[in-house]
């Protein structure tokens, strides 16, 4: 059994959203624990900009009639790429910081447990959003261009197992 397009982009979409609301609370937990440091900042203002931009690809995404710009498949791959981008490199970021502030998996040597506790979290989070934001885009590329006359310039329900119209040029 297969799943639709629509409800795969849901699914990826509706994933990254929620790993990126997560990464948000996280970040507040760690500033509100008083272990606020630049890597925290960083990834609290990239995780609410990929909220903002991940709910605005769900409110675009299901919208067959629509010419908007955000509707078309080549706005979804750009930001899906530069999501995916993003959260590899701050993903290594936080990989390093991960090793610096908590060096022994002996909780005595550890200098500052409740840091390593939420940094840890947050890099397997980082790196579950890098491969479903690749693996999206994969997906959306791949399904935009072998539709029916597919091409990325295209609405991105084109690509849906039901095809609701036939866009004007």
């Amino acid at each position: 059994m297969t799943m639709n397009t629509l409800k795969t982009r849901k699914i990826g979409y509706g994933l990254i959203t929620t790993l990126s609301v997560l990464q948000v609370l996280l970040s507040v937990v760690e500033g509100a624990a008083g272990i606020l440091g630049i890597e925290t900042i960083i990834i609290l203002t990239c995780a609410g900009v990929t909220t903002i931009w991940m709910a605005i690809l769900l409110a675009t995404h299901n919208r067959p009639n629509s010419t908007h710009a955000l509707t078309t498949a080549r706005s979804h791959l750009i930001f899906l790429i530069l999501i995916a981008v993003l959260w590899l490199a701050l993903s290594i970021l936080m990989i390093i910081v991960v090793s610096l502030v908590c060096p022994s998996t002996d909780l005595r040597f550890i200098r500052q447990p409740l840091r390593c506790g939420v940094n840890v979290p947050i890099v397997i989070f980082a790196l579950c959003m890098f491969f479903i934001a690749t693996g999206m885009s994969v997906f959306v590329y791949r399904k935009s261009t072998r539709a029916k006359e597919g091409s990325l310039s295209k609405n991105v329900a084109f690509a849906d197992d039901k095809v609701y119209y036939e866009m004007d040029e």
